[in-house]
């Protein structure tokens, strides 16, 4: 496997390369979560819940390094998943014998899948629902996993204790859980940090967050060497170098596919 980590370039097994994490600064006129937020669908009888994440800003960057951040402005509202992607949902769009899962059971999340089983996924799921359902981008599930608008400022998804809101190696027994088990985010988004690591739709491109204001960032590459994953998986280490941090940005070869990685869902309101 052939994934590394991107975190100040200090390098591992899996290389980290921490190129994010946001700074909570709230601007005064960005619109706080709604009631009616939660959309719920459903896949040849299979459901699944979507949260909506209302547009804003945060400063993406390493809080302990300013020189890395990068302010973002998103300026239209989304949904995302409220659980990464079950076996039972894949199952229901892909086929039972289709499902890659190297850790078998219809609640854990799916996995041993590469980003292009994630199109493929997604493809198919459009084709049954009619809608136009997608992986979210690099920023949209960064300012998700902070809890959008309510910008919480935690080093993990909904909490500073990583116990509380992830599965990863100091206490997952080595293997993937069933989603929603740990607490929640502000969104009550479920598995944010650990479990399974999360592609999302960006290409990885060397230099693209610097300092300058960026608009709805969705950096394209038709045919890149790496795709980018975040929320680190049952197997990262909590440590020096902050592998599970909602600001740790992985990135892998779209093709490969490992036990460690599965996904979420994203949709354009």
């Amino acid at each position: 496997m052939r994934k590394f980590v991107l975190c100040l370039g200090i390098a591992a097994f899996l290389l980290p390369v921490c190129l994010s994490s946001c700074q909570k600064e709230e601007p005064k006129d960005e619109p706080k979560q709604t009631d009616n937020s939660i959309m719920e669908f459903s896949a040849n009888g299979v459901k699944f819940t979507m949260i909506l994440v209302e547009h804003g800003s945060f400063v993406k960057g390493e809080m302990s390094n300013y020189f890395l951040n990068t302010p973002v402005i998103l300026t239209k509202d989304y949904y995302i998943g409220k659980y990464e992607v079950t076996q039972d949902l894949w199952e229901a769009v892909m086929g039972a014998e289709a499902n890659p899962s190297y850790f078998k059971g219809g609640n854990l999340p799916v996995n041993n899948i590469s980003w292009n089983d994630c199109i493929a996924f997604i493809d198919k799921l459009n084709g049954l629902t009619g809608k136009n359902f997608r992986l979210p981008t690099e920023c949209e599930w960064e300012f998700a996993a902070r809890g959008g608008n309510n910008l919480e400022p935690y080093t993990f998804s909904g909490s500073n204790d990583v116990n509380e809101v992830a599965w990863y190696k100091d206490n997952s027994d080595n293997q993937v859980h069933a989603v929603g088990e740990k607490k929640a985010n502000a969104l009550k988004l479920y598995d944010m940090t650990g479990n399974v690591v999360e592609w999302v739709q960006n290409p990885y491109i060397e230099g693209y967050y610097k300092t300058d204001t960026l608009i709805d960032p969705n950096p394209t590459n038709d045919n890149p060497q790496y795709r980018v994953q975040k929320g680190a998986s049952y197997q990262n280490v909590n440590g020096k170098y902050e592998y599970l941090s909602v600001s740790t940005t992985f990135v892998d070869i779209p093709t490969t596919a490992d036990k460690q990685t599965g996904f979420r869902l994203a949709l354009t309101k």
